[in-house]
């Protein structure tokens, strides 16, 4: 079970080539995926889309029927989804791209979001990160 946790920062066809990447993976079960507020308006001037968000994100990835289904979205004020605690053992946490607030909040320890709530236990719980 990966996290994938998509912030503002530009380049957001880093995070779908991952997303299509870590699907196709058979050692992959799960990839849960939040897409920050501000990453959600970089996706739709970067990616051209005409929605917003993880979904948008997931189609633009164009995976096949079997990759898509073992992603997760999950909202970013979503603070009670399973990847915001430490007895949700995730095998690794990805933040691509990572904004600069994301990386002060990471850094700081100020877990508003569920995407600086889901790197914030992957720091507490030394996982990779």
């Amino acid at each position: 079970k990966i996290a994938l946790l998509v912030s503002g920062a530009s380049g957001m066809l880093l995070p779908r080539h991952l997303l299509g990447a870590l699907t196709r993976r058979t050692d992959v079960s799960r990839l849960h995926l939040v897409v920050s507020k501000g990453a959600s308006q970089v996706l739709f001037h970067e990616l051209g889309r005409d929605r917003t968000g993880a979904e948008a994100l997931v189609d633009s990835a164009q995976l096949p029927a079997a990759a898509r289904a073992k992603v997760v979205v999950h909202r970013d004020s979503e603070l009670d989804a399973p990847i915001s605690s430490g007895s949700y053992r995730l095998a690794g946490t990805l933040v691509l791209p990572c904004s600069s607030g994301t990386l002060g909040a990471l850094a700081t320890g100020s877990a508003t979001t569920l995407l600086h709530r889901a790197g914030a236990v992957a720091l507490k719980e030394r996982w990779p990160l």
